[in-house]
């Protein structure tokens, strides 16, 4: 199933970025759980590479997730974001899954510098290879993923707003 999703930001990809990769920032910005491990790594050529280990409680999961996971679900992420342009543009690479299920997320992320500011865009496919309910776990997949995007939005946008 295919998600994409675009958002405008008032500040410039290189505000975006020292945001996503402040220690202080990171955790908040995740959305996901307060369990939640994230590790930052800033590359020699400016790249910057963001983990993030999970859980989420199985509540929000579909009913045929809910029907093999315990009482919650690991799910993991990387994001590999390339040298800025001369713009301060950047492209990165976005791998997820679930562990322990047939569940990835694949595709890019784009941080694009605009007149006023930034756009963040994800195109991204996500697929569950599981007979009769893989569907499913894929709309609720997308979803997520939108909300995951907003999430991490409106965390910025708070933050530039104290």
């Amino acid at each position: 199933m295919q998600v994409a999703a675009e958002h405008q930001l008032p500040v410039s990809p290189e505000r975006v970025i020292q945001w996503l990769t402040d220690p202080d920032q990171a955790q908040p910005a995740v959305g996901l759980s307060p369990k939640a491990e994230t590790q930052v790594r800033l590359m020699d050529d400016g790249g910057v590479t963001i983990t993030v280990r999970s859980f989420l409680p199985v509540e929000e999961m579909p009913s045929a997730v809910r029907a093999v996971a315990g009482g919650s679900v690991e799910l993991r992420q990387a994001i590999a974001w390339q040298p800025a342009g001369p713009d301060g543009s950047r492209v990165a690479s976005l791998a997820g899954e679930i562990a322990g299920a047939p569940v990835q997320l694949e595709g890019t992320l784009l941080l694009a510098a605009t007149k006023d500011g930034s756009q963040l865009s994800i195109d991204a496919q996500i697929n569950a290879n599981v007979p009769l309910f893989g569907g499913a776990i894929e709309q609720a997949g997308a979803r997520m993923v939108t909300q995951l995007l907003q999430d991490q939005v409106a965390a910025l946008e708070l933050h530039l707003a104290q």
